[in-house]
């Protein structure tokens, strides 16, 4: 029954709302998540070890990208305060949020 409604209706790609997400935060993940899965697979500590790595540095990365992306988007509300455009400037805050 999915099957045939899949193919009737089609599919639609699953995108994260963040704008900040972008390939590298998906490399990271799927780096992550392909040591999880070994490490599932065979417990040793070398494999726990990587794991902690891939964790740590896929954290860092979006932690990262996120920080920056919110930083543009203050700036933007600034400049959008400093030239007196009161609605965009609301409009921006609320996007933040």
């Amino acid at each position: 029954m999915i099957i045939i409604a899949a193919q009737c209706l089609g599919s639609k790609e699953q995108r994260r709302k963040e704008e900040w997400f972008d390939i590298d935060c998906d490399q990271a993940l799927m780096e992550r998540n392909t040591a999880k899965m070994e490490l599932n697979r065979n417990r040793t500590q070398d494999n726990i070890q990587i794991y902690d790595e891939k964790r740590k540095l896929t954290k860092r990365i979006c932690r990262n990208k996120e920080k920056r992306h919110l930083e543009n988007q203050l700036e933007l509300i600034g400049e959008a305060y400093k030239r007196k455009e009161i609605q965009n400037f609301y409009q921006d805050s609320k996007k933040v949020r």
